[in-house]
């Protein structure tokens, strides 16, 4: 008998990239990652260092033992990289690439939305960052920008919060839709979202 072909499709788990410069940006970027996980796909917290050599290296290595602390710390279950490339577009072309686990590939990028960061000049950092996704969507990831404010992260977050919460998928029919009921599913098998 002839081998069927896997269906990808039935078997996709979320394998995320959750990308990450910042530390006190982290634990809720982590916290969203797991709840998309669903219990059933694994997470890299990743930082893109622009540059080259020795001094790089290094910083590269310090960087990484941050990123390692700080998921042990807020007791999550990830895994940590950064890489050093000549430019942010570079380092993302080549994490989305090679990361991942024998058939698990990266399919999904996490990222906080940029509003949360000063500009560093009139628009630039908006175009930066429109490039950059784009570079993770071209490399067939799906991309999930997370938004919440102090107030709206406590209200997803607060033990009271939540006690009969519903999830919203603004739906249309097409492979996005299909991703946001998937991502809403995985969410329930998360015991913060059981419910």
């Amino acid at each position: 008998a002839a081998a069927e072909e896997p269906d990808h499709d039935r078997d996709w788990r979320p394998v995320i990239l959750a990308f990450s410069r910042r530390p006190e940006r982290r634990a809720r970027l982590l916290t969203v990652a797991e709840w998309l996980e669903g219990r059933s796909g694994m997470t890299t917290l990743v930082a893109v260092l622009q540059g080259r050599g020795l001094r790089m290296q290094k910083q590269r290595e310090a960087a990484e033992k941050e990123m390692a602390s700080d998921i042990r710390e807020g007791g999550f279950q990830a895994f940590p990289r950064v890489v050093t490339a000549d430019d942010i577009e570079d380092g993302i072309h080549h994490l989305v690439q090679a990361a991942g686990i024998g058939p698990l590939r990266v399919n999904t990028v996490l990222t906080n939305w940029i509003d949360e960061d000063p500009p560093n000049s009139e628009g630039f950092q908006e175009i930066l960052f429109g490039r950059n996704l784009r570079e993770a969507y071209r490399q067939g990831c799906h991309v999930v920008v997370m938004a919440a404010d102090e107030t709206k992260w406590a209200g997803l977050t607060e033990d009271t919060a939540l006690p009969h919460g519903f999830l919203d998928v603004w739906w249309q029919d097409d492979a996005t839709g299909r991703l946001m009921l998937l991502l809403a599913y995985l969410m329930t098998r998360h015991e913060r979202w059981r419910e």
